[in-house]
């Protein structure tokens, strides 16, 4: 091949190496979102089993969140946890609240099943019964209002009964209308049916629900833009190739099957990136947290990976 028209192939091949990585903004997530096969929607009510609340087992479910959907500013799942302070059952002012005010926090979704699993293992979910309108705006506004006050606890607002709260803005538009239910285990029945698609005697356990919930999230934040990127760019750097006028058929070609293999390669090291943001999620657990197993098959799946990607008179 000819010297200038080497350099034309190389420019465009070292072109599309040093620029498939740059990748796009990551994709704005949708208000749907599964756990062990239970797709939540918003407004269905998250029951956590257990807990300090529970009274010593007189209530079945510790605490409760509400599920708001995907946030119209920032494009995360969101949910709505009106917590306090964690303390000793011993610590509680009986009768009074809490020594610590309950306040209302938005987390998106990797933050709320991490925040939550240090407390409890396995939640449950319930929604309003019958078919229900749900305004998702009016019910962010609302849940927003409530996240900056502060409540001591029995003396004023509850994780429930902010809930019901919230609901009642979503679907009433009638002053007499009202979502009821304070405790937890009020959000269980009266106004709220069980999940269609969790039996009784089933429960989705957190740390299960988070893993999924941080590989749906590289996927999409990081493996998805990535091998974007990199069938965009790939495909811009074929028409370039084509477009050489000088080249023979055979030297297109073979510039091609070229661009075609950096692709390939390219598109491997997206999902290893995906695979190593995952491990590191893991690793960053408390002991008590990390699954030993889990993480030594996400290692072996990165070594058979990169395993792919070596030159083969290097492996």
């Amino acid at each position: 091949m000819p010297l200038a028209r080497r350099m034309l192939a190389l420019s465009i091949l070292l072109n599309a190496l040093m620029t498939l990585s740059l990748a796009p903004a990551a994709v704005a997530q949708t208000d749907s979102v599964s756990y062990q096969g239970v797709t939540l929607q918003p407004g269905d009510v998250v029951n956590f089993l257990g807990g300090g609340a529970t009274t010593f087992n007189f209530l079945k479910y510790g605490h409760s969140s509400l599920y708001l959907g995907t946030d119209p500013e920032t494009k995360q799942r969101t949910f709505l946890d009106f917590t306090t302070e964690k303390v000793d059952f011993g610590e509680w002012i009986l009768g009074g609240g809490t020594p610590q005010p309950f306040y209302g926090r938005l987390l998106s979704e990797t933050n709320f099943l991490n925040v939550n699993s240090h407390w409890h293992s396995d939640f449950d979910v319930y929604r309003l019964k019958g078919v229900r309108v749900i305004d998702k705006s009016r019910m962010f506004d609302e849940a927003k209002h409530i996240s900056y006050k502060k409540s001591w606890g029995l003396s004023g607002q509850v994780c429930s009964s902010v809930v019901t709260a919230v609901l009642t803005k979503g679907v009433c538009n009638a002053q007499d209308c009202k979502v009821g239910g304070f405790t937890p285990d009020d959000l269980a029945r009266g106004d709220f049916v069980r999940h269609p698609d969790l039996p009784a005697e089933r429960s989705i356990n957190i740390l299960g629900a988070l893993r999924e919930a941080e590989k749906e999230k590289v996927v999409r934040e990081v493996v998805q833009p990535c091998q974007t990127s990199v069938s965009e760019r790939a495909a811009n750097g074929e028409v370039a190739l084509a477009s050489c006028s000088s080249c023979s058929s055979l030297e297109r070609q073979q510039n091609l099957d070229r661009l075609r293999q950096i692709r390939d390669r390219e598109m491997k090291r997206c999902e290893i990136r995906g695979l190593e943001g995952r491990a590191k999620y893991e690793m960053d657990r408390s002991p008590d947290q990390q699954d030993s197993a889990f993480l030594q098959r996400l290692r072996k799946e990165i070594v058979d990976l990169q395993l792919k990607i070596q030159p083969s008179d290097q492996r």
